[in-house]
């Protein structure tokens, strides 16, 4: 029924697209997957890992769908789907063997299926790493059910280090796996009987915290390298906090209320409704306040709990990574805390008669159903690229992150007048952010108004006068323009920063020439040559270049 459950959810992502979010740089341009298990892909898995991130086992998964089933987009997606379909079925089979509640974990089993929150890890090509980490979740939680019947079996224990080994390199959403196993110690295990247990229990969780920090030390290191921390500083920690109070209380709401979820949920920064921040600390505090007090009679309460907010906090941005408020993504795995809590609760309360429970079944029969329905009817919107950020559009408000999106699909589709319009509220809404103001620069380029091409390039170079692709078009406008002293100053200053490519190159080699700097020039087209032999209009110039040379008295 699992396994039938995610099927129905899932099964029209077999015709979706790659979306422009992640897909490309993840999957489409990364030439480690490309590689499809070549020696480059396999040294690069462990080297390079992904783009943006350092996730071995992500990548040799994405490389082995890339052999089996081609470039295309489908087999990464049923991939994810049967991932999915496969966490399912080990965390009821772990649930059950944990706790000897068959129903409860088959219900927890089901929202994990088919819950809304969970489309953007399975219908999202580039979150392998997801459903990936998830798998290999719930193979641990199994393992660990196994080794407490048997802890005196020191393979047992060596299954859950694999399980754990392997998650963390398919992505570090895993450094929290040695606080939830201590958790299912107390209950529904109760190993915690005293003193000497606790610390033995404790003990036993030391090696899989080592791996843990190793794993987060690595991936800081590496998303940091990439740019993916820039946020951390420019982001005080008092926002961040705020921030993240609230975010967990909009986990909170969707996890029971799942409506108008999106691909992306801008960061509100100096916007933060302070009042907002205090109301919802003071409901998490009681919550937990509940939760505590009722652990001796509901311990299943205060393990959910303790589960949501420990897996939550590791990606609730108090360690900024991109700029956003919170995503759909990151409630994969904490939600199954919330719904043990919910399981075992409804039992405890309005499970007492056989009646009851029978009533009770339905009730959770359609709760499921509707979930369900709810999260078909959320797939549909990862078709493709327009899709997404249209949703993105209409279940947010200001959302910059989602006008640059759907105008970078109306440029390529050459509907230019409408990507102008988006680029241009993604700009007002963030002007800080430099990628509109590219795209804004292209489009009019597109459409061949030269100058006002300029004033975005030049828009752009005010925010980041280190922009390579800003100094290269407005390099090529200036050009276009005879305005070639200046065109050459932008070209030495994209080169300088690292683009050194043939178009550059052959661009500053022409602009020198027309000032009659024929030495500049040749040094430029045969640089332009050497990165791509054979370019017969470089060939000529710099013929031509020469003659003029032979010809000069």
């Amino acid at each position: 029924m699992l396994v039938l459950a995610v099927a129905v959810v899932y099964a029209q992502v077999r015709d979706h697209e790659f979306v422009n979010f992640d897909d490309r740089v993840e999957i489409v341009h990364n030439r480690a997957v490309a590689s499809a298990l070549g020696t480059e892909g396999v040294i690069g898995a462990f080297t390079d890992g992904t783009p943006l991130n350092w996730m071995p086992v992500t990548s040799l998964s994405l490389q082995l769908t890339r052999r089996l089933s081609g470039p295309e987009p489908r087999g990464f997606l049923l991939g994810n789907l049967l991932l999915h379909a496969a966490s399912c079925v080990v965390l009821f089979l772990a649930l059950e063997r944990l706790s000897g509640a068959p129903g409860r974990s088959a219900f927890v089993a089901i929202v994990f299926a088919v819950h809304p929150l969970h489309v953007e890890s399975v219908a999202w090509a580039s979150q392998r790493k997801d459903v990936l980490a998830g798998f290999f979740w719930m193979a641990a939680l199994f393992a660990w059910a196994r080794y407490a019947e048997a802890p005196e079996r020191p393979g047992r224990y060596g299954a859950v280090v694999a399980a754990l080994g392997l998650g963390l390199l398919s992505k570090p959403t895993l450094v929290s796996l040695p606080f939830v196993l201590l958790l299912l110690d107390g209950w529904p295990l109760r190993r915690l009987r005293d003193r000497a247990s606790i610390e033995n229990a404790v003990r036993e969780k030391l090696p899989l915290l080592a791996m843990a920090l190793a794993v987060s030390f690595i991936t800081y290191v590496v998303q940091r390298g990439a740019g993916q921390m820039e946020h951390r500083d420019a982001l005080p920690i008092t926002l961040r906090l705020g921030n993240a109070v609230v975010a967990a209380c909009d986990y909170l709401i969707d996890a029971f209320w799942p409506t108008r979820l999106a691909a992306y949920y801008p960061h509100p920064l100096d916007a933060l409704a302070w009042p907002k921040v205090v109301f919802g600390g003071a409901v998490l505090a009681a919550i937990s306040g509940i939760a505590i007090q009722l652990r001796a009679r509901c311990p299943y309460l205060l393990v959910g709990w303790a589960w949501f907010l420990a897996v939550l906090v590791p990606m609730i941005g108090i360690v900024q990574v991109s700029l956003q408020a919170r995503a759909d993504r990151y409630m994969y795995l904490p939600i199954v805390g919330l719904s043990i809590a919910v399981a075992w609760g409804a039992v405890d309360l309005f499970g007492g008669s056989r009646r009851r429970r029978a009533a009770l079944a339905c009730i959770g029969g359609i709760a499921c159903a509707s979930l369900a329905v709810g999260a078909h009817h959320q797939v549909g919107f990862w078709r493709n690229s327009e899709s997404l950020f249209e949703r993105a559009l209409s279940a947010t408000t200001d959302n910059y992150f989602a006008h640059n999106g759907i105008a970078t699909v109306y440029f390529e589709g050459r509907r230019f007048d409408l990507a102008e319009v988006h680029y241009g509220e993604a700009i007002r809404l963030e002007p800080r952010w430099p990628l509109p103001h590219l795209g804004l620069a292209r489009t009019r380029e597109a459409t061949g108004r030269l100058e006002a091409a300029l004033d975005a390039y030049a828009g752009l170079l005010r925010i980041d006068p280190q922009s390579a692709d800003a100094h290269e078009g407005a390099g090529s406008m200036l050009a276009r323009a005879d305005r070639y002293e200046e065109a050459l100053e932008h070209f030495d200053a994209a080169l300088a920063l690292g683009r050194d490519t043939a178009e550059v190159r052959a661009r500053a080699g022409t602009s020198a020439a027309r000032l009659g700097r024929v030495d500049t020039a040749l040094v430029h087209l045969d640089a332009a040559l050497a990165h791509r032999p054979g370019w017969i209009a470089v060939e000529f110039e710099r013929r031509d270049l020469l003659r003029s040379r032979l010809r000069a008295p």
